[in-house]
């Protein structure tokens, strides 16, 4: 039985189901192939041993398709920076479960680079080029890692949305992450939006020094996620 609304998001709406789960409502415009593909892709997470909700089945409800999830108790990641600032403890929590992720591999879910093709434009040759002559590999990548995707059940971090995994190399997902903690506006809600904006500077550095990676070696796939942003967001 749906109850209370919990979420809303660019695609879905999060309903309260039952005592022990929720419903991720899609909106109508959200095409059936994308949502059984979430489906099956929290499904390999779920396999993967990695903490997070399982997804328990498609449904149906007011001509509109759903996927229902474990309910997760707790706060958001994002939610806990914001009311602490605590920086530390947030990039901590992002490099300890990111290295648990990175430290899996995948042969079913799709590569990174079918994710990233279909935002480019058919005549950018220039972008097609560089994400064509990038690394493959079968490391399982979550694709849309950030603090507002890590829920904290009291110590325990639980990692959510799956719509974007993928396999591929380890330091795309790590890229992904990082452009997505830097550059991500701030939600309008938010009143001191400079003092944010400070916080994901300083921890999308702190979260790629914990990751022992340099933003240099990054710089190829930073240029195609930030070419095909946009083009993502407009989906």
């Amino acid at each position: 039985m749906i109850k209370t609304r919990i979420g809303i998001g660019n695609t879905a709406e999060v309903f309260e189901h039952g005592d022990d789960k929720v419903l991720k409502l899609y909106y109508e415009s959200q095409p059936a192939s994308s949502i059984y593909q979430e489906f099956n892709k929290t499904q390999a997470f779920n396999q993967s041993g990695i903490p997070c909700p399982k997804a328990f089945e498609v449904v149906r409800h007011n001509n509109r398709l759903g996927i229902v999830f474990e309910k997760v108790q707790g706060k958001s990641l994002l939610n806990v920076l914001i009311n602490s600032g605590d920086v530390e403890y947030t990039s901590n929590i992002l490099a300890s479960l990111h290295q648990a992720i990175l430290s899996k591999t995948s042969t079913i879910l799709p590569s990174y680079k079918t994710f990233l093709f279909q935002y480019v434009n058919g005549n950018d040759t220039e972008t097609l080029a560089l994400i064509d002559k990038l690394d493959d590999d079968n490391t399982l990548c979550h694709g849309d890692f950030h603090p507002g995707n890590i829920i904290m059940n009291h110590e325990q971090a639980v990692v959510i949305d799956f719509m974007n995994a993928c396999s591929g190399p380890r330091l795309y997902d790590i890229a992904r992450t990082y452009y997505l903690i830097r550059y991500s506006p701030v939600a309008p809600y938010i009143k001191d939006q400079d003092a944010i904006k400070k916080l994901q500077v300083i921890l999308s550095d702190q979260y790629l020094h914990k990751m022992g990676v340099r933003r240099e070696i990054l710089e190829d796939y930073l240029t195609v996620i930030a070419k095909t942003r946009d083009s993502e967001m407009k989906k």
